[in-house]
């Protein structure tokens, strides 16, 4: 959970307007609102068409929906992005090569950006988090 403030950064600054943001992926929404419902939520498997990523996440841009973080793997510092509008999580491929990840092929997965567009993934890392 965070917080954004649209007004200029000052140091001691102290935001009137505080809005306070809960990052959920797709399942948890759903799982989430039927919480609120007072309903069980279900198991559910996902599958190639579910598979949603952003514009802005395949070009490695960021947008207003993208939160910028700094991380260690392996003792070298990396740039995550998160960004809001995704279904799953994606590794830049030279960032894979320089941290020395394990490869493994998959079951050739159907990806649609948000521009319309579609890629395909045949690639995983497994146990990279």
């Amino acid at each position: 959970m965070w917080y954004r403030c649209d007004e200029p950064y000052v140091p001691g600054h102290r935001c009137k307007y505080r809005q306070v943001y809960m990052l959920l992926n797709e399942e948890e929404t759903k799982e989430y609102d039927k919480a609120e419902q007072g309903e069980q939520p279900a198991e559910e498997e996902g599958n190639e068409s579910d598979v949603n990523v952003s514009v802005y996440a395949m070009k490695g841009s960021i947008s207003n929906k993208t939160l910028k973080i700094s991380g260690l793997v392996a003792d070298k510092e990396i740039l995550i992005l998160i960004d809001c509008g995704s279904t799953h999580c994606f590794i830049n491929e030279k960032v894979v090569m320089a941290l020395g990840c394990k490869l493994e092929g998959t079951t050739p997965m159907v990806i649609r950006v948000a521009d319309g567009s579609q890629i395909i993934s045949q690639m995983m890392c497994p146990g990279f988090s």
